[in-house]
Order: structure tokens, then C-alpha cells, then sequence
């Protein structure tokens, strides 16, 4: 059941979090918990998400999106998600209560020693725990709990993750489903073969423009004046002492560790895929008797340039310098596991044979103190000046909001400059500033003449007063009358080409010949390639579900689409070229990860399921300043 509060007035002072942690401290980033008026969010079964909680949830998010456009998703869509996160780790953890389930504390002790962030040498380190908590300003305790919150959401999702089970027929089945392809051959009726018919009268245009005026429409957008509190302007104020300096070269010995590296050249005699028994044999022979001359003491470097397979072989076989990790398992195993100036015997990878000599190794290593100690100043400073550019913001803040100064008063008594960029909407640029769903829900919250809450950029911090709102209106004809002349051109065009499409398909499935109707019709005739079914585009069509729903219908090579499509603005006709069946062969060498892909999917589904049954069951009530 869902009840909406009764709507209180509230006010937030700033949305600033700590790293990314929503449940779990997951993130090691650098932020300060500001002190909130009362904040309730939502309540699930009686239990209290506050704001701050769900600040730090949509952080996570944005940070998650930022490199994906976050301005594709409103502010409002992503809000809800994160609180829908927050909603959903209420449920999972009142379920393990219910269940009797519990984390016992060498459970817990284990999940943490496992954390990387507090290992060194792999292997757990009480002083980098305490020194990452303490620098991050988290309580061993609130972290502790934490985890152990999420340990116990994640014993829930076992217990119903328990009840996959797939069979290979039900994978197969779906492998053969998801890999078959068509392939088709096609003619496209471009608009612009008609667009010279096309009349268009002075008294089409206003009936035009009423009947589309969403699509004329201008959007809201309104004019606002802020300050950008940039932390790196703030970073001469913060001089670090020598304790505190040492603190977090004690607390981050990962970031000044080199880890083991190695200088390596080979020798790379190559096997090609489906390579028979004999045919390995005869390569295997080869690189055995280059081996023979490595050992008996020939240089190395001339008999890879003369034998070697691999881009390497003109520079003598040589890598460089490389770590763990960074070449295929069994070239690394052999790789480090030599001395310096040793070779190897002959190691099989994918790609073939090897012949490996190790020039010179480093070993894993700390730079010193020392050496390390400008890094480290340079990284305090990069982590106290946000802290100095949040207290000078939220001065700002204080002051214009309860009407102590004004934004001209802050901005001289800031130092700052004062931006008022041309008025935005919420799918366009700020200009000056680096948009995000965060900054873009607080601007269009605000009233005109109020301030906005502090808003967290990755930057620093924006204080901001909205000065104008303009609200959304269709144009007079006036002034967009070329743009209706030209969208009536278009649409009567694209009307055109398809009705003669329709004219040509019926020949078509007459004559069942493609290119004799391409060739009377001075058109020419593509083809898509193999296409599968995933998603809607189509190989130089472009997007048109219907059409590729359509190619899977059709059974014999040559059979004719049955419908004119539409892509682009373009009318499509279509033929069958070919089916092409998924590759059994493929299905075989991939059947156990394909198996445990389809558990592992079945699993997030049903988990998914009873999520949903939680909610459905679960009192859930949202504040009127959330709800929507």
C-alpha cells in the first residue's frame, strides 16, 4: 500500500556525499556529511529513508552515468531510482530479520579482511583500515554496520537465487533463437524523389502548425545567476602538517606501491584457429628446434627477428616492461616465474607456442617517503580545499537565503565571479558549468527569486538564485514559418514515396525480381548482411522493428516482405535473401558459460520477482516533496 505524507515545509541545505556510499561504504571518495533539517523521505514498513540517504544514493548514480550523458536521463527518473534502490534495501534487510537470518562477526570480519581497499600485499592491514576510515571521517563502527547490513541482503538474494535451475535443451533452444540470422536484399524510396511535387498553399501552414504544436513548441527554460565555489581555487589555503602527511602515506600504501614487473622478449610460433593434430605437431617441431638454438647460446633477440610470428619480431621479440595480468595466463605464469636472464621452455597459449626470455625483473616495491611526500601534499590539498569550498559555499548559501545580503553582496565578499549564463532548458547545456541531473532537478525546483540548494559538482559546489522563468510556448506562425513549410514538404513527401512504394511492392510480389523493379524504378539494390534479432536496427536501413520482426517470419530464400517499411524517412521494400542458422559448433565450445550465463539470468529474475512481491506487500510511504 503506498501513502503519501502530509506535506510539510522543508528545506535542504546542501546534497554533499560522502564518496559514494548509499548502504554500504563502497567508495573511498572524499566528501562531508552536512547536518540536515529534519528530512524524512519515505518510510518502508515504518522504517525512515532520509534525505541525506537518498543524496548519497543519487551521487552514486550520477557518477555511475556521467560518462553516459547524464542529461538523457531527467533528473526527476533518476531521483526515483535511487530512492528505489533505498526502498529496495529496506525491503531485502526487514525480509533477513524476518527469515532469521544474521551475520556473525567472523563473517563479517572475513567480507572485510577481503576488501582490497584495506589490503596490502594482499593481504589485510588494521592500519590501512583504520587510516582509510579515519581519513574518510567514517566510524569503524557505522562502517561495520554497514556491512554487515549488506552481507545480509545478500544472504536474501541466495536464499532465492536458490531456486534456478536451466537445462541445456531450454539453452540451446534460446542460443539457436538469439544466433539465427537473415538476410535481406532491398530497394529504398527516398522522399526527396518527390519532393519537387509537392505544393504546399499559404493556408496549410496555420491548420499544419495547430494540429503540431508539440512539435514546434518551445520548452521551458528559465535564467539564473551562480557561484562556482571550484575547489581547486581553495587549494593554497590548505597547507598540511607533517603528522598528517604521514597519516596518509601509513593509510594509502597501495597508491605509492609498484607491483612486481618484468622485461621480457619471446619468440611466438602461431597455431590457427582449427588447426588439425598434425598441423600443431609441425609448428610445435619448428619452435622446437629454434629452443634448441636459444639453449645452445644464440642470440635471442636475431633468432626473433628471424623466426618470430608476432609485431614484436622487428624489435627482437621485445615487450617492454609488464606486469601481472597484462598477457594471457599461461605467457604470464612463465613469464614471472623466470629469473632474470632465463629462458623458458616452450609455453602453449592461444596463439600458439612461445619461447620466453625474462631480460630483468623489479620486484614489488614502496617508494619511499620521501619520494612520495609532494604526491601526497598535492593529494590532502585536492581533498581539504572541497571541504574549505563547501564551508565558503554554504556561507553563501546562509546568507541569501534567510535575505542577509545580496548575490551581488555574496559574490564581492566571495571573491567570486558571477555567472549569468542565456537562459537553458532541462535537455540543454549550462553554459559555464558541467550539467547534471542533481544541478538540472534543483534549478527547476526553485522558484524565480528564491535561492537553490548547494548543489555537489565534481568540481566543487554551486550556489545559484533563479532569476527568471520562461515558460513553454508554440511560436507564432511569423516566426517559424519555414520550419512548418519545410515539416509540411517533408511529411507530404516521405506520403508520396511510400504510396509509390506500395505501387511497386504490389509488382513486386508479382514478379518476384528484384532488380528488374529496381532497374524500370532507376533505383538500386543493397543488402543488409546477416542481421540478428536483437534490437530494432537494421544494416543500411536503419531502425525498423517491423521490418526485421517481419524477415524472421518468412521461411524460403526470396520471399517478399509483405509491407512497405518505413526507416529514416524512407519507404523500404524487402526480399529473403537467405536464413542463416545459428552455429552449432559455436554452441558446443560456449555450452558451459552459455549454461551458467542463463542460471545467473534466471537468478536476477527472480530475485527481481520477489522484490516486486516485497513492494506489493510492504506499507510504503513517500513524501509529497519525493512522491512522482
Amino acid at each position: 500500500m503506498l501513502k503519501v505524507l502530509r506535506k510539510k515545509r522543508q528545506s535542504l541545505l546542501v546534497a554533499a556525499p560522502i564518496g559514494a556510499i548509499v548502504v554500504v561504504f563502497v567508495s573511498w571518495g572524499i566528501g562531508t556529511v552536512v547536518a540536515d533539517r529534519v528530512d524524512v523521505v519515505a518510510r518502508v514498513n515504518h522504517e525512515v529513508i532520509s534525505g541525506a540517504e537518498l543524496r548519497h544514493a543519487l551521487e552514486n548514480l550520477e557518477r555511475s552515468y556521467r560518462n553516459l550523458s547524464p542529461n538523457s536521463i531527467p533528473p526527476e527518473a533518476l531521483r526515483a531510482q535511487a530512492l528505489d534502490q533505498l526502498i529496495t534495501s529496506r525491503l531485502l534487510t526487514q525480509e533477513a530479520r524476518r527469515l532469521g537470518l544474521t551475520t556473525g562477526d567472523e563473517e563479517l570480519r572475513e567480507s572485510i579482511a577481503g576488501l582490497p581497499s584495506f589490503q596490502v600485499g594482499g593481504r589485510f592491514d588494521k592500519q590501512a583500515y583504520l587510516g582509510t576510515l579515519s581519513a574518510n571521517r567514517i566510524k569503524p563502527a557505522d562502517f561495520e554496520e554497514a556491512q554487515r547490513t549488506q552481507l545480509l541482503i545478500m544472504k536474501v538474494q541466495d536464499v532465492i537465487a536458490a531456486g534456478a535451475h536451466v537445462t541445456e535443451a531450454e539453452v540451446k533452444e534460446r542460443f539457436r533463437y538469439e544466433n539465427e540470422r537473415v538476410n535481406l536484399r532491398f530497394i529504398k524510396v527516398p522522399p526527396a524523389n518527390f519532393t519537387a511535387q509537392v505544393q504546399v498553399a499559404e493556408g496549410d501552414l496555420a491548420p499544419y502548425l495547430a494540429a503540431h504544436q508539440d512539435t514546434f513548441r518551445e520548452p521551458e527554460r528559465v535564467r539564473i545567476q551562480y557561484l562556482h565555489f571550484e575547489a581547486k581555487s581553495f587549494a593554497d589555503q590548505v597547507n598540511p602538517t607533517d603528522d598528517e602527511i604521514q597519516a596518509y602515506y601509513d593509510a594509502h600504501p597501495d597508491e605509492f606501491r609498484t607491483p612486481e614487473e618484468v622485461h621480457a622478449r619471446h619468440i611466438l610460433f602461431k597455431v590457427q584457429p582449427g588447426a588439425t593434430g598434425e598441423q600443431r605437431d609441425a609448428v610445435r617441431q619448428r619452435a622446437a628446434a629454434v629452443l634448441a638454438q636459444v639453449q645452445a647460446g644464440g642470440d635471442f633477440a636475431a633468432l626473433a627477428t628471424q623466426y618470430s610470428e608476432d609485431s614484436s619480431a622487428q624489435n627482437g621479440g621485445d615487450l617492454g616492461w609488464f606486469g601481472r595480468g597484462k598477457m594471457v595466463p599461461a605467457f604470464d605464469a612463465a613469464a614471472f616465474a623466470l629469473a632474470a636472464g632465463g629462458t623458458s621452455d616452450l609455453v602453449t597459449t592461444p596463439f600458439g607456442f612461445h619461447i620466453i626470455r625474462v631480460e630483468d625483473k623489479h620486484p614489488d616495491r614502496l617508494q619511499p617517503f620521501d619520494q612520495a611526500r609532494g604526491a601526497i601534499v598535492d593529494a590532502i590539498r585536492k581533498q581539504r580545499s572541497r571541504e574549505v569550498a563547501l564551508q565558503s559555499a554554504e556561507q553563501a548559501y546562509e546568507q541569501l537565503a534567510d535575505r542577509k545580503a545580496s548575490f551581488e553582496d555574496v559574490t564581492r565578499s566571495s571573491g567570486l565571479t558571477a555567472r549569468t549564463p542565456p537562459p537553458f532548458s532541462r535537455d540543454e547545456p549550462i553554459v559555464g558549468l558541467t550539467s547534471s541531473a542533481e544541478l538540472i532537478g534543483a534549478i527547476f525546483k526553485t522558484e524565480p527569486g528564491d535561492t537553490g540548494e548547494i548543489v555537489t559538482l565534481e568540481s566543487g559546489y554551486v550556489v545559484f538564485e533563479v532569476n527568471e522563468r520562461i515558460a513553454s510556448v508554440v511560436p507564432e506562425i511569423g516566426a517559424i514559418r519555414d520550419r512548418v513549410e519545410a515539416a509540411i514538404r517533408q511529411e507530404r513527401a516521405e506520403a508520396a514515396a511510400r504510396a509509390h512504394a506500395e505501387e511497386m511492392l504490389k509488382r513486386l510480389q508479382e514478379s518476384r525480381d528484384l532488380d528488374a523493379l529496381a532497374a524500370a524504378e532507376h533505383l538500386t539494390v543493397g543488402e543488409t548482411g546477416p542481421v540478428g534479432r536483437r534490437g530494432a536496427f537494421v544494416p543500411q536501413i536503419g531502425p525498423a522493428q517491423d521490418l526485421k520482426d517481419a524477415a524472421f517470419q518468412l521461411t524460403p530464400a526470396g520471399s517478399v516482405l509483405p509491407a512497405v517499411y518505413s526507416a529514416n524517412g524512407e519507404a523500404v521494400i524487402a526480399v529473403l535473401k537467405e536464413r542463416v542458422p545459428a552455429d552449432e559448433q559455436k554452441f558446443k565450445e560456449q555450452e558451459k558459460s552459455l549454461v551458467e550465463q542463463s542460471r545467473r539470468q534466471l537468478e536476477t529474475a527472480l530475485v527481481q520477482q520477489f522484490i516486486n512481491h516485497l513492494k506489493g506487500q510492504a506499507e510504503i510511504e513517500i513524501s509529497p516533496n519525493y512522491a512522482g
